[in-house]
C-alpha cells in the first residue's frame, strides 16, 4: 500500500507514544500535482561561521544601509562582508532591541536609550525624560521608546531620534496591565501588554502625533519581551495565552498546535526569529535546551531545528544583501547557506514517520519501499524501526548510486510489530530529497 510516511513535524512532547511523527532540519514542500509524491522533504540550509563578536547572547541584529548591527551584553558591533568590529560598550541588561530613525541606529538594553551615527561610530545617550527604557521602534518619522514597567510611551521630534518633548507621550489605558514591549507592524504601533495589546497610529496632528485606534484593543498580551519578531508586514508572536499568532495589526491568527503550546509551558522559549529559504519564509521559536519549533508561512506546517538533534542556538536574524545572518547564544554570527553542514559540524536530518497500526493486531513488514530524488554524491542513511518511543535495528543504507536520479531503496524483512515506526537519519553532507510517499508491504 502507498501512504503519505512524513507528515509535517507534530511530536508532543508529554505523549510521545500517541504521535511519534517528527522532522528536524527538514521540512515539507509540496510536489507539482500529479507528481510521484505529494510532498518531498528538504533539508534546511546549514549555519557557516561568520563572525565571532565575543561575549556572549546576541540580544537582536539590525540591518542599516548594508550594514548589520548587532547587540549583546557589554556590546555594540558592526558587521559586514569584510568581518565584525566591535563599536562600543552600550551596557548590559536581560532584554534589549535595535530600531532606526532614517540613517542613524537606535537601541536600548539594560534601561538605556541609545543612538549611534553610522558614519562617525559616535554613541550618545539622549535624555528622553523616562526613568528607564524598555523598548524603541520607528514609525511616522518619529523613534517611539517605552519606559519600563509601565504604560507609558514618549516620541522624538521628526527625524531626530535625540530630541524629545516631555509633553509629547502617550499611555495604553484600555486595560490595567504594564506593556511588556512595542512593535510597529506596518503602519501600526502595537503595545503588547502582559495580558492585552493595544493598538496605536499616527494621528496626523502636530502635537499628539500619535492616537489610539479606536477600539482596537485585544486581550491577549505578549508573553515575554523576547518571543516576537517581525517581517515587513507581519509580527510572529507567542502570546500570553501560550498561543503562536501570525499577527498584522488587530488581524491575528493563531497557527500553533498541541505539541508546540506542551514546548512553550514546558521548555523554556528564549526568542522569536524570521528568515527566508528558497522561497519559504520561517518563523521560529528557540528554546533553552530542545530544538527550535519553526512555522513554515509557505505550507502553514511546522518541524524543528536544531543544532544535530538538540537546541538550536540561535537567537536574533537579519539580512545583509541576499543571505540571511542569524547570532547565536555565543555571541557569534553565522550565514544560512545552502550546504549540509552545520556551525562545522555534519548536519543532522531527521525524519520520524506516521505509525501503521491493524487494529492492534500483530503483522510482519515484509518490505518498505523509500523514494528519493538523489544521484549527484555518494552517501546513504541510517534506518530504524520501533514503536515510536524506542528504535532497534539500526541499518546503514547505501543512497542510490551516482547518476541515479530516480532513487529507489527497498527495505526487507523489518520484522513483526503491533505498532511499527519508521525512522530515517542523514548525516553526508549531500543533498538528498525524500519523497513523503513510500510503498508498504504487509504480511
Amino acid at each position: 500500500m502507498r501512504l503519505d510516511l512524513f507528515p509535517a513535524g507534530a511530536r508532543d512532547g508529554s505523549a510521545v507514544d500517541a504521535s511519534p511523527a517528527r522532522l528536524v532540519n527538514l521540512y515539507r514542500e509540496p510536489a507539482q500535482r500529479g507528481g510521484r509524491t505529494a510532498n518531498i522533504l528538504r533539508a534546511v540550509y546549514g549555519m557557516q561561521h561568520r563572525a565571532d563578536l565575543g561575549g556572549v547572547l546576541v540580544r537582536d541584529m539590525f540591518e542599516l544601509n548594508g550594514v548589520v548591527y548587532a547587540l549583546r551584553p557589554f556590546g555594540l558591533s558592526r558587521y559586514t562582508a569584510d568581518g565584525a568590529v566591535f563599536l562600543h560598550d552600550a551596557g548590559a541588561g536581560e532584554t534589549g532591541c535595535l530600531s532606526r530613525n532614517l540613517d542613524l541606529l537606535t537601541g536600548c538594553i539594560g534601561g538605556r536609550y541609545f543612538v549611534l551615527d553610522p558614519d562617525s561610530n559616535a554613541l550618545t545617550f539622549p535624555e528622553t525624560n523616562l526613568p528607564a527604557v524598555a523598548w524603541v521602534d520607528f514609525l511616522a518619522g518619529r523613534t517611539l521608546v517605552g519606559e519600563a514597567g509601565t504604560a507609558k510611551f514618549v516620541w522624538s521630534a521628526v527625524a531626530d531620534p535625540a530630541t524629545f518633548d516631555g509633553l509629547q507621550f502617550g499611555v495604553a489605558e484600555s486595560r490595567a496591565d504594564r506593556v511588556i514591549r512595542g512593535v510597529v507592524v506596518g503602519s501600526v504601533l502595537m503595545l503588547f501588554g502582559e495580558q492585552s495589546t493595544e493598538f496605536w497610529a499616527p494621528s496626523g496632528a502636530a502635537e499628539d502625533a500619535f492616537a489610539p485606534l479606536p477600539g482596537a484593543v485585544r486581550d491577549v498580551g505578549l508573553r515575554d519581551f523576547g518571543l516576537i519578531c517581525k517581517a515587513d508586514s507581519f509580527a510572529f508572536l507567542v502570546g500570553s495565552d501560550g498561543i503562536a499568532y501570525i499577527a498584522s495589526g488587530s488581524d491575528w491568527r493563531p497557527v500553533s498546535g498541541p505539541a508546540i503550546h506542551y514546548s512553550i509551558e514546558e521548555e523554556d522559549p528564549q526568542t522569536c526569529l524570521y528568515w527566508e529559504e528558497r522561497g519559504h519564509k520561517f518563523c521560529a521559536i528557540t528554546f533553552k535546551d530542545r530544538p527550535a519549533w519553526v512555522y513554515d508561512l509557505s505550507t502553514g506546517e511546522w518541524f524543528e531545528r536544531g543544532l544535530g538533534l538538540g537546541g538550536w542556538p540561535a537567537r536574533a536574524s537579519a539580512k545583509l544583501g541576499r543571505e540571511w545572518l542569524v547570532g547565536t547564544t555565543a555571541g557569534q554570527v553565522f550565514g544560512l547557506v545552502s550546504e549540509r553542514v552545520d556551525a562545522g559540524q555534519p548536519m543532522v536530518r531527521q525524519a520520524t514517520s506516521l505509525p501503521v497500526e491493524r487494529g492492534g493486531a500483530w503483522f510482519r513488514v515484509a518490505a518498505l519501499e523509500l523514494h528519493f530524488s538523489h544521484g549527484f554524491a555518494p552517501g546513504g542513511f541510517a534506518f530504524e524501526t520501533g514503536n515510536g518511543v524506542t528504535f532497534t535495528g539500526l541499518r546503514h543504507v547505501p543512497f542510490p548510486g551516482v547518476g541515479r536520479f530516480d532513487g529507489r531503496v527497498v527495505l526487507r524483512a523489518l520484522g513483526a510489530h503491533q505498532r511499527a515506526v519508521f525512522r530515517v537519519t542523514m548525516t553526508d553532507p549531500t543533498e538528498a530529497v525524500i519523497y513523503t510517499d513510500a510503498d508498504l508491504v504487509l504480511a
